[in-house]
């Protein structure tokens, strides 16, 4: 997280001595540069980086760690065959799982974030084979996980999972009041969302 900062701070502070130095430029090269474009440029850089740093999948899995959810084998996925930022591959307990930031204006992937809502599940080809998995969405990942997998304490922990402005990864901590049912999906209409 630190090398996140470092990279923000060194980002905006090239950006603000490429800003001074044209603004001195009194040449007419044509390069028309004002003050407020300058600062719409840092600022769209600085939201930019933070928008990098706020959507990491490494996010989640610390999330995960932090709610003792037990998980082997890692793996970064970089060949994704669809569209995702990034993606990781997991076992808790034994059983396959799937983590992907996905590409939200790709056409296929509102597919199927679409049919994962709505369906639980989603038919995709992972490793060149086109498998059926459980799945779950929450913002723009993508859990997909074995069918046969039990794993409601890391279901609860990715539907609690949030991340706010402060690098503080927050998580409904009423996980009490939510139920699974036998297919895994989580009812939290009682709980505090």
């Amino acid at each position: 997280m630190k090398t996140s900062k470092q990279m923000l701070a060194a980002v905006f502070l090239s950006l603000t001595f490429l800003g001074g130095c044209s603004m001195n430029d009194k040449g007419t090269t044509g390069n028309d540069m004002s003050n407020s474009n300058v600062g719409k440029d840092i600022r769209n850089a600085v939201e930019d980086s933070g928008q990098a740093v706020q959507d990491s999948i490494d996010n989640v899995m610390d999330f995960f760690t932090q709610k003792n959810i037990k998980y082997e084998n890692m793996q970064t996925l970089d060949n994704m065959e669809f569209a995702a930022h990034e993606g990781r591959s997991f076992t808790i307990d034994g059983k396959n799982a799937y983590l992907y930031r996905v590409k939200e204006d790709d056409e296929n992937m509102k597919k199927i974030m679409e049919q994962a809502r709505n369906n639980g599940k989603v038919k995709v080809s992972i490793t060149g084979k086109e498998m059926e998995y459980n799945a779950r969405v929450n913002g723009n990942y993508l859990f997909l996980y074995d069918p046969s997998a039990k794993i409601d304490e890391a279901l609860n922990a990715f539907d609690a999972y949030r991340y706010d402005a402060t690098n503080n990864m927050n998580g409904n901590n009423n996980n009490d009041n939510m139920t699974n049912d036998t297919n895994g999906n989580t009812d939290s209409s009682m709980g505090n969302q």
